[in-house]
């Protein structure tokens, strides 16, 4: 039985392991989630990633520490991982520039083994084992646009009307743009905290505001879509299928599974699922630090 361990920032997220489970035969993979850390990519990022001290890292570096510690030296109260992935937004504010969120962690990543592993020997040996067995990837902008190619998992999310986006034609992850006048009719609210909640300036474009909408079109509800109950219950069950339909779409989430099915050596997964991958994020190229980027 191979392990792989999921490192997520995001409440819904800790629903990816029941996700991906559905994609891989039961008896011979289990995924394991573990609870969620901070993102690194909640605000732009910068072209030269900023680097923390030891006594303060910045949230690359802390998921980079999550990720390496995984494998070396690992936990003692549980049988090592053979995989171990690291899943995180993109974000509206990074669409442009997904190549810097693959640098932030690479240069995380390089910062911390250079920190806590003097030696020589010890440095190779973790790099080794990180090149080997973990990987990063990304969710584009954000895991609640993937909902959005499956009408069945917006009503378990909550949803009571129905989504006028057309996933088949439009991209979620880099094209989403809904033009629902009911939905872009109030103005835009003037704090977080206002209601309706998913009235901000940035709507048209936000998977996750689109879908608090459709949970609740009145604006009534400050949390009529929760990320710990129906975002969670819309990915453990997600049509996957669904998703993928369209072999140029959702090129990102495509690498997070053709990856996975390369570890796992099942070529049927990514047969199942052939199309377009992204080419930041699979395969990899010369010079990758981990797995794949």
């Amino acid at each position: 039985m191979k392990r792989v361990v999921l490192i997520v920032t995001g409440k819904t997220e800790v629903a990816l392991d029941q996700s991906l489970a559905q994609l891989f035969p039961k008896e011979k993979v289990t995924f394991v989630v573990r609870p969620p850390k901070d993102s690194f990519t909640s605000n732009a990022l910068l072209e030269t990633p900023l680097r923390g001290t030891e006594e303060k890292p910045t949230a690359a570096e802390k998921l980079a520490q999550a990720l390496v510690s995984e494998v070396d030296p690992g936990r003692r109260d549980e049988p090592p991982p053979d995989y171990v992935v690291l899943v995180d937004d993109l974000e509206l504010d990074n669409l442009p520039w997904p190549e810097r969120a693959i640098h932030y962690v690479r240069t995380a990543l390089e910062t911390h083994v250079e920190r806590h592993y003097p030696g020589q020997s010890a440095r190779e040996r973790a790099l080794g084992r990180v090149r080997d067995r973990c990987s990063f990837h990304l969710l584009s902008p954000m895991v609640e646009a993937y909902f959005l190619a499956e009408p069945a998992a917006l009503t378990r999310a909550g949803a009571t009307r129905a989504s006028t986006f057309d996933a088949t034609t439009n991209n979620t992850e880099s094209s989403f743009q809904v033009s629902d006048r009911e939905f872009l009719a109030p103005p835009n609210h003037k704090n977080k905290h206002a209601l309706p909640p998913w009235a901000s300036a940035d709507r048209a474009r936000h998977p996750k505001r689109y879908v608090q909408f459709l949970c609740d079109p009145t604006g009534t509800k400050a949390q009529a879509y929760k990320e710990t109950g129906g975002g969670r219950n819309a990915l453990s069950k997600l049509d996957w299928p669904a998703v993928l339909a369209t072999s140029t779409h959702a090129q990102f989430v495509r690498s997070l599974i053709h990856d996975l099915a390369d570890a796992l050596e099942e070529p049927a997964v990514a047969q199942r699922f052939a199309g377009a991958t992204h080419p930041l994020t699979w395969p990899p190229r010369k010079g990758h630090l981990l797995r794949n980027v």
